[in-house]
C-alpha cells in the first residue's frame, strides 16, 4: 500500500508540466549570475590594475627625477670649484703667460723655416727667393739696400731669386731704371763720374731692360739722380695692354667652362668629364685672378707717375738728403 502511493505520487510529479523546468531554470539562472559576478571581479581587476601601475610608475618616476636632479646639482657645483681652482687670478696669469710664450716660440720657428726656405748660402755669399711684381721697382731697391745694410751685396737678379756677396756692411743707394735700348758709353761715363755702379741689367719683353743701379751714401751727401720715367711709363703701358687680352681670353675659358659644367650635370653627362671641366675652370680662374692683381698693381702705378709728371718740378732730376 504505502510502495504503490508513493510510485503514484513519482508518476503525477513526473507528468505535472512546469515544476521541473522550474528547477532547471533556476539552476541556470545561478549559473549565470555566478559567471557575471565573475566577469565583473575580471573587469575590475583589469581595470584596477593598469591604473595602481600607473601611480606606482609616477611615484617612481618623480623619485627618479629627484635623485638625478639631486646628481647633476653636485656634479655642477663640483664643476664650478674645479673651474674656480683652475682660473684663479694666479692661475690664470701663469696660464696667459705660458700661451704666449707657445705662441711665440711657433711663430720664431715658422720664421727661421721661412727663413731658410727664402734664403740659402752659397760659395760666394747668399742666394734669396723674393717676388717682386714690375711696378714694385722702389720696394725692390729698398729690399737690395736693407741686404748691403746687412753686408750681402747684390750681383745677379734671376726671376725670383737675387744673389749677394759677402762683405761689409755699407750703405748702398740702389735705382732700378728702364732704358728702351742699351746705354751708350758716354752715359756709362757719366754715370761712374757721379759715382753710380751699372751693376746688373735684365731684358724685358725685347723692348729694353731693367738696370739697377748702386750709390754708396756718405753721411751729409746730397744724392743727385735723373730717373727714365717716360722710358718707364711706356713701358708699364704696353704690358697693360698684354695683359688685357690675357684677362679677356681667361674670363671667357672661365665662363665657357662653368657653362660646360652646369650642362653636363643636366644631362648626367660623365664624371671624368665634369672633373676635367672643374680643373679647366679652376685653371683659368686662377691665371685670371693673378694678372687682374699685375695689371691693377701696375695700373695704379701708371697713374702714380702721371700725377707726379703734373706736380711742378722746381729743378731738373731729383735731389735727396739721405
Amino acid at each position: 500500500m504505502n510502495n504503490s502511493e508513493h510510485e503514484r505520487e513519482q508518476i503525477m510529479t513526473e507528468h505535472v508540466p512546469g515544476k521541473n523546468e522550474s528547477k532547471a531554470s533556476e539552476t541556470e539562472n545561478a549559473a549565470k549570475g555566478q559567471m557575471v559576478k565573475k566577469s565583473i571581479r575580471m573587469i575590475r581587476k583589469k581595470v584596477k590594475a593598469p591604473a595602481e601601475e600607473a601611480l606606482q610608475d609616477k611615484d617612481s618616476g618623480k623619485q627618479l627625477k629627484e635623485k638625478v636632479e639631486a646628481v647633476m646639482v653636485k656634479v655642477l657645483d663640483c664643476i664650478r670649484k674645479c673651474v674656480q681652482r683652475m682660473f684663479s687670478v694666479e692661475k690664470r696669469e701663469a696660464l696667459k703667460n705660458k700661451t704666449a710664450e707657445k705662441v711665440s716660440n711657433a711663430r720664431n720657428k715658422v720664421g727661421e723655416a721661412v727663413q731658410n726656405i727664402k734664403e740659402k748660402e752659397t760659395e760666394q755669399g747668399l742666394r734669396t727667393y723674393k717676388l717682386f711684381y714690375i711696378s714694385d721697382y722702389e720696394k725692390e731697391a729698398e729690399y737690395l739696400r736693407s741686404m748691403s745694410l746687412r753686408g750681402y751685396h747684390f750681383v745677379k737678379n734671376d726671376g725670383f731669386s737675387f744673389d749677394f756677396v759677402k762683405g761689409e756692411p755699407r750703405n748702398y743707394f740702389y735705382l732700378l731704371d728702364f732704358y728702351p735700348s742699351e746705354p751708350d758709353e758716354a752715359q756709362k761715363a757719366r754715370w761712374e763720374a757721379a759715382g753710380w755702379e751699372d751693376i746688373f741689367h735684365t731684358e724685358v719683353n725685347a723692348r729694353g731692360s731693367w738696370h739697377f743701379f748702386r750709390y754708396e751714401l756718405k753721411e751729409g751727401d746730397m744724392l743727385e739722380y735723373e730717373e727714365n720715367v717716360e722710358s718707364r711709363l711706356a713701358l708699364f703701358e704696353h704690358l697693360t695692354r698684354n695683359w688685357q687680352g690675357i684677362l679677356s681670353i681667361a674670363a671667357l675659358c672661365t665662363v665657357f667652362s662653368v657653362i660646360a659644367i652646369c650642362m653636363q650635370i643636366a644631362v648626367h653627362g660623365f664624371p671624368w668629364m665634369i672633373g676635367i671641366c672643374i680643373v679647366l675652370a679652376t685653371v683659368c680662374l686662377l691665371v685670371f685672378a693673378v694678372y687682374l692683381n699685375i695689371y691693377w698693381r701696375t695700373r695704379l702705378r701708371i697713374i702714380d707717375i702721371r700725377n707726379a709728371q703734373k706736380e711742378p718740378q722746381p729743378d731738373e732730376g731729383n735731389d735727396t738728403e739721405l
